[in-house]
């Protein structure tokens, strides 16, 4: 039996899935093997880009030409407060549920305002055009 604390980062997980409207434990399943696949297959290209470097070899990233596809491009010189991840949060738990966030408008509305709206929390514009060019990027690849 699970307790302490990684009972509570897998109900955490498993929280997110729920209100994203994943409710079925084989879809939450399904999904959570897809992002960790991604996680470690970008794993493996940055560990086979570093061993190129070190052993002065030519390597190819897997990644080439869709860097946007990587697990790490959506954590790289990101400093996020708990307002912004709080929203980027409510953005995942609908891209989730919906496939795809096409109406920008719904941030406009609760549970996406419940922390301030989205002038309030994202006070720098380019971190928000970052995460807004995300979003897109996603629209494209749901609709291709």
């Amino acid at each position: 039996m699970l307790t302490g604390e990684l009972k509570n980062k897998i109900d955490s997980i498993w929280e997110m899935f729920w209100t994203g409207g994943i409710t079925n434990p084989l879809d939450v399943v399904e999904q959570m093997t897809y992002l960790m696949f991604i996680h470690d297959l970008d794993a493996v290209d940055a560990a086979k880009a570093k061993d190129s470097v070190m052993l002065d070899l030519p390597y190819t990233s897997m990644f080439a030409g869709h860097e946007s596809c990587k697990f790490s491009k959506y954590l790289d010189n990101v400093n996020l407060d708990d307002k912004q991840i709080y929203f980027v949060k409510q953005i995942i738990n609908y891209i989730v549920k919906n496939g795809m966030m096409t109406d920008f408008s719904v941030m406009q509305e609760s549970p996406f305002t419940d922390k301030g709206t989205l002038s309030e929390v994202f006070t720098d514009l380019t971190i928000w055009l970052d995460i807004k060019n995300i979003i897109k990027s996603i629209n494209s690849n749901a609709a291709a």
